[in-house]
């Protein structure tokens, strides 16, 4: 009965054994079921609502790895040794729990907080800061210290150079320093002589004309300065003569206030008896670099011409008077018949024309002279006009010399004759002058003599024989009220050798500084100035 029992009690464990296996293989079926299902829903809501692109790749390798490996090692092990006491307890437990708490938290926590915070923070925090600050400061501090250094070094420099004065009287208080070679424009021991003038552009350089020759052709050469005359650039030609069988002579040169650049000169053609003549004008209107013919002031053609009478137009100026411009040039004495001679025409230019016509003249001399040439005109600090010619007037006294004279105006239209400025012991010439007014008020005239050598063996009666003298006006004395006796005695403020010339003298005033310029052959065909400081003058 005890063995019955007992077989009967064995067969209801194997039974519960067979059905708690039975059980167990449902349970975990269902619970790996039950292990799917939850994996696809936590996969499917986080991929549609957080970010589309980032949440793909990594959700899908971290949810089959965990859910696969820890549900079928805990389940077998659990099963086989523990049969006889607490089966079910450990089954379940085991099964359920660890199985959902990894898949949930790892799949929701790691996705949302490293997408969203490390995009925003390190993209606002770089931008903002490093575009205000390099740019505000690099611009406007490097801009204004370059600018007012260089601007106020160079105008001083000027003004402190002239203060050293050289001891001594100097003549008429001025004090000539060395001889400054402007161009070279021969190399003959014989050369010509050179009719040059001088003229300070807008832009702050100094032009020096004169006609010349290049390759056998009649032309206009000239050289600049770009530091008040010190130094000069190399010779270059500015235009060549519209008629080459016509001379390209004497020269004259102003800028307008619409920096166009005017040079004027005589084109003559001369036979045994028949002339023809004129004053030309070319212009340039990109400050020298190109010129171009640009009008005719006056021309004429003559018959039954004489050697030894003077004949043609010569030697333009140029002027201002009452905002009209004006050029004045010399007539010869059969340009017009007896007895008037109007020894100095002025011409007007008529803008709205494009042409020059007649304004006036400056004198009539029947009976006095053969013509009042070589005119240099300009305006008086009081207001007035001075013109000086050279002239022989004096004839009766000095045969045919010629000598410097004086013609005044007060209106630039009315002229009056004044008296000369230099009247050397012998009969030498006083050619070619030109004249400037010194800060005290003092003119200045320089002109072409023979004066030292006069009657010597070196004395030819030409050009190649006269060298550059200056007369100063006594100070305090008006212009209208000059007299013979009112001029100092003449000086060579270039030293010249004897033997040697210095023709066609020039001058201007630039920069508190007298400038007088001629052409000498000392020590070969070249253009000198001499520069002499006259900012300490004044007319107190």
């Amino acid at each position: 009965m005890r063995i019955l029992k007992i077989f009967l009690l064995l067969t209801m464990m194997i039974a519960v054994v067979s059905c708690t296996s039975d059980t167990t293989s449902k349970e975990t079926s269902e619970a790996m079921t039950t292990t799917t299902e939850p994996v696809t829903e936590p996969v499917t809501e986080p991929v549609t609502e957080p970010v589309t692109e980032p949440v793909t790749e990594p959700v899908t390798e971290p949810v089959t790895e965990p859910v696969t490996e820890p549900v079928t090692e805990p389940v077998t092990e659990p099963v086989t040794e523990p049969v006889t006491e607490p089966v079910t307890e450990p089954v379940t437990e085991p099964a359920t729990e660890p199985v959902t708490e990894p898949v949930t938290e790892p799949v929701t926590e790691p996705v949302t907080e490293p997408a969203t915070e490390p995009v925003t923070e390190p993209v606002t925090e770089p931008v903002t800061e490093p575009v205000t600050e390099p740019v505000t400061k690099p611009v406007t501090e490097p801009v204004t210290e370059p600018v007012t250094e260089p601007v106020t070094e160079p105008v001083t420099e000027p003004v402190t150079e002239p203060v050293i004065i050289p001891e001594g009287p100097g003549f008429e208080g001025l004090h000539f320093e060395e001889p400054i070679v402007v161009a070279k424009y021969s190399t003959s021991s014989n050369p010509g002589s050179a009719y040059s003038r001088m003229y300070v552009l807008q832009d702050g350089r100094m032009i020096c004309a004169w006609p010349s020759t290049s390759g056998g052709m009649r032309c206009m050469k000239a050289v600049f300065s770009e530091d008040d005359g010190k130094t000069w650039s190399p010779i270059r030609v500015l235009f060549y003569g519209e008629d080459q069988t016509k001379t390209l002579a004497n020269v004259d040169i102003i800028q307008l206030e619409s920096g166009r650049v005017l040079i004027a000169y005589r084109s003559n053609d001369k036979t045994a008896s028949e002339g023809y003549s004129s004053i030309r004008i070319h212009a340039s209107d990109d400050n020298c670099k190109t010129f171009y013919p640009h009008s005719i002031v006056m021309e004429l053609q003559q018959k039954g011409l004489k050697n030894g009478v003077s004949w043609g137009l010569w030697e333009p100026d140029f002027c201002y008077i009452d905002g009209k411009l004006l050029c004045f040039f010399a007539v010869g004495k059969t340009v017009y018949p007896n007895p008037t001679i109007p020894s100095t025409e002025i011409y007007e230019w008529v803008e709205a024309e494009g042409k020059w016509q007649k304004y006036r003249y400056t004198s009539d001399d029947t009976g006095k002279t053969d013509r009042n040439g070589m005119p240099i005109v300009d305006k008086l600090s009081s207001g007035g006009y001075l013109m000086t010619v050279e002239t022989k007037r004096y004839k009766e006294m000095r045969g045919n010399s010629l000598l410097p004279f004086l013609i005044y105006s007060a209106d630039g239209k009315h002229w009056k004759g004044i008296n000369g400025c230099f009247f050397p012991l012998n009969k030498a010439n006083g050619g070619a002058p030109y004249w400037v007014e010194l800060p005290d008020g003092r003119i200045v005239v320089a002109f072409q003599t023979e004066e030292d050598i006069d009657g010597t063996a070196l004395d030819t009666n030409k050009d190649n024989c006269r060298l550059t003298k200056i007369v100063v006006s006594k100070k305090g004395v008006p212009v209208e009220k000059l007299t013979a006796t009112s001029w100092s005695k003449s000086y060579d403020p270039f030293n010249t050798k004897a033997g040697k010339f210095g023709n066609w003298p020039g001058m201007l005033i630039h920069k508190d500084y007298l400038y007088i310029y001629t052409s000498t052959n000392d020590p070969s065909g070249q253009i000198e100035l001499v520069r002499a400081y006259v900012g300490h003058l004044n007319k107190d």
